[in-house]
């Protein structure tokens, strides 16, 4: 993992030096999400059921969700289809703008204190896990998109950061365009947890969708001993 990680950095800095940054929304040189570009994106207003995605204030489950659903509640940041947003998401996983991290971080982080004093949650989470890649594609990335962002977060609030808990066991095909179904069927035994699970559980991802991938990773986590497991998102759609 510390090597993956260091040979990413090493790539980076060389992309930076070959190709100066520049913001993805307006081209502005020096950063690649500028502040006035940042500001600028819409952000959700509301939680969403962590079953079936419907807006819910606290972003608890819907009394139809909530005896079938593993996760506790569900928070994504902004709304996906919207642009810087979607740019900078695709140039953090597929061409190695890992420095996007930073910014997009701060999306999370203002979101999370948003609904803390908005009262939808008050108590520490003992662990942030970051939803996991599978060993194959983190050799071909270099870097875990979702443990980048998730890092800025467990350093703001203190809370333990863990990536020793939950494992991607099983490689599957990306969820982009695959019907609901089938994403829920990609993912069903993915995920493995080593140990016992932390009692209350932060799940950090960049996007979600259709949330099967964060409920797969959140049933493996409650079968191994988590009481609670929010999930955290910056993107949704």
């Amino acid at each position: 993992m510390l090597q993956s990680r260091w040979a990413a950095k090493v790539r980076a800095r060389i992309l930076e030096t070959l190709f100066p940054s520049h913001c993805v929304g307006c081209a502005e040189r020096g950063s690649w999400l500028c502040a006035a570009c940042l500001s600028g994106l819409r952000q959700c207003g509301s939680g969403f059921c962590p079953g079936c995605l419907r807006p819910s204030t606290d972003g608890r489950p819907c009394l139809t969700c909530v005896a079938a659903c593993p996760l506790t509640q569900l928070f994504a940041a902004c709304p996906y289809r919207q642009n810087p947003l979607a740019r900078a998401v695709e140039s953090l996983k597929y061409t190695g703008v890992q420095a996007l991290a930073d910014p997009l971080a701060e999306l999370l982080i203002a979101h999370l204190e948003h609904f803390r004093y908005a009262g939808a949650w008050s108590k520490a989470f003992d662990a942030v896990i970051p939803v996991p890649l599978h060993r194959r594609r983190l050799l071909a990335r270099g870097y875990q998109q979702a443990a980048l962002l998730a890092v800025p977060v467990a350093q703001h609030f203190s809370w333990p950061l863990r990536e020793d808990v939950l494992f991607r066991v099983r490689a599957t095909r990306p969820q982009v365009g695959l019907p609901q179904r089938t994403r829920l069927k990609n993912v069903r035994g993915a995920f493995s947890v080593s140990g016992m699970a932390p009692r209350r559980v932060l799940l950090v991802d960049d996007v979600v969708t259709t949330a099967s991938t964060m409920r797969a990773c959140a049933q493996a986590l409650r079968d191994a001993g988590s009481h609670e497991v929010v999930a955290l998102a910056l993107a949704h759609g």
